[in-house]
This record gives C-alpha cells, structure tokens and sequence, in this order.
C-alpha cells in the first residue's frame, strides 16, 4: 500500500516553473507521508496539489503536438496489462545490464524519468534504493502506487522530464527509459540538463535507447517514426549520435547495444537471456541489439 509521498523527501522536488523550492502548506506541514495536500514555490508562489500520494507538477498546455498525442495513449495504456510482460525474454535483456549498470542501490537516492508502471521502480525498491518515481501520465503513476510496499521508500511524481524539477546535486543515479520518445534533440537537451543538474558529481545517468541496428538499416528503417500499435513517436539511434547529443553535459558517456536478438535461439533450445548478455560484447553481432544502453558520467551542470 502506498501511503503517499513522504514529506523528508520533498526537498528533492523543485518548480517546474522556475526551480524554487517547494513547501508545504502549514496544515500538512508535519505529516509523515503527503496523501491529499497542497504544495507551493517558495519563489513564484505557484500551487500544485498532492494528490492520492502523487505531487502533481505537470501541465499539459505546456506540451508540444506529438507529446499531446502521445500523453492520452500512455493513459490508455495503463490498463492493458497484469505486468507479466516485465518478466519476458525482452524485457529481461534490458533490466538485467541497466539494474548492473546502477549498483550499488542500497541507500542510493534515484531520479527515474519515465517509470511507467514500475518495471525498474520495483526492482530499485527491493535494492533499498530511495526513488523519485516521474511520468507525465496520472494513470501509469496510479497503478505503480498499487504496487508500492510501505517499507519502500518512493515517491510519485507527475512532471515533464524536460522541466527543472528535480533539485540539484541531490542524486546518485538517474535512470531513462524515455529518450527514444522525446520528439525533438531540444527536448532531449532540456533532459539532459535536467539530468546533469540533479546528479551528484559522483552520480551516473544510465539511459536505454531504440538502436537503428544492422537489421534496421537492411530492412531501410527509417530513423523517425511511431509506433505500430499506438502512434506514439520513437526515434532510432546510431551510436555516435547519441554520444554526441549527450556529450555537452557530461565529461564520460560510454555505449553498447543491448536486448541482442539472434536467429534460431528458440529451436536451439539456448536460454534467449543469456545469449543476448554473451552477444553484447561481441563486435558486429551486437550489431543486432534492439537497444542502446548509455552511461553518462562527470555531469556538467554549468554548461
């Protein structure tokens, strides 16, 4: 059960408007946990409310074309399923590298951007991790609170990932499963800044992206594109290009593809999972990852 957002971890939360901190009115002021509540920018005064435990900090108006398509069909998608998908062959191929690539977690304080229903949340979680868990769909946030046990310490958090909410050099971890769906590289810059301003020196960004791979650029795939299924935006990058876009905030981003899809696994009777982890390091056949994991380092904030 969630109890809502714990108070102790407001200070991790910033306006969206102009990255003033946020406090909370006096009648709610010494709670434990923030279930119905009202927040306010110490600098420009702007409300947002807490509600059902979620700190409400997003405003639809603010968002472009292709982010206004993509928002009612996350809403939509909420429902879908009973998570079993979290634990397939694909989706393991992506967990298990990005979670190692985030130890240790035990007491880390972690900004994930995009948490949808809690495929990483909840495995964080149980590695004692402390979480800002982020989306910009209410729905996607209310089914992840179904699954928060009280010894967990998240919080919930409606926000635009492009926007200042997150104070800065307060996190160890940052972790994005979102930047194949950002429409534009100045939305994936305002990410990035985002980013670089809340990690700690020390800190990392771990980032998942769509890869234009070998089979891709066979098959003639263009780059931009959506989704079949919902219509929502994805992008698919090469290598370089993404090191690029993320280079100007941090001093060290490394890149490998990930979630490797080989031929003939399944009649051979090798376990998928594994193979993909083997074929990660293999030049030219990683080729055929379906994923870029990034891992971004030494962010610079001032940039």
């Amino acid at each position: 059960m969630y109890h809502g957002f714990p108070t102790d971890m407001l200070s991790l939360l910033r306006c969206p408007v102009d990255a003033g901190a946020l406090r909370v009115m006096e009648e709610s002021a010494h709670q434990q946990y923030l279930l119905q509540a009202e927040l306010a920018c110490q600098d420009c005064q702007a409300r947002y409310p807490v509600e059902n435990g979620i700190v409400r900090l997003f405003d639809a108006a603010t968002l472009d074309s292709t982010s206004q398509h993509e928002h009612p069909q996350r809403d939509h998608g909420a429902a879908k399923d009973n998570f079993k998908w979290e634990s397939s062959a694909m989706s393991r191929m992506e967990i298990i590298p990005m979670l190692k690539s985030m130890t240790p977690l035990s007491g880390a304080t972690v900004l994930e951007l995009g948490c949808g229903k809690g495929r990483f949340t909840t495995l964080m979680a149980q590695n004692r991790a402390t979480i800002i868990a982020l989306d910009f769909s209410l729905a996607v946030l209310q089914r992840l609170a179904t699954r928060i046990q009280p010894h967990w310490r998240i919080g919930l958090v409606q926000a635009d990932c492009t926007k200042p909410v997150a104070a800065p050099r307060r996190f160890d971890r940052v972790l994005s499963t979102l930047v194949s769906n950002l429409p534009t590289a100045q939305h994936r810059r305002a990410m990035f800044q985002v980013v670089a301003q809340a990690l700690k020196h020390d800190g990392k960004f771990i980032f998942g992206a769509h890869h234009h791979g070998l089979r891709e650029r066979l098959r003639k795939v263009p780059q931009a594109g959506q989704y079949a299924d919902s219509g929502i935006f994805r992008y698919l990058f090469r290598r370089r290009e993404i090191v690029a876009e993320c280079a100007p905030r941090f001093g060290r981003v490394r890149c490998r593809p990930i979630q490797v899809l080989l031929p003939m696994t399944n009649r051979l009777g090798i376990d998928s999972v594994t193979l993909s982890r083997l074929a990660e390091r293999v030049p030219l056949v990683n080729q055929c990852g379906e994923l870029l994991m990034d891992i971004a380092e030494k962010p610079r904030a001032d940039v």
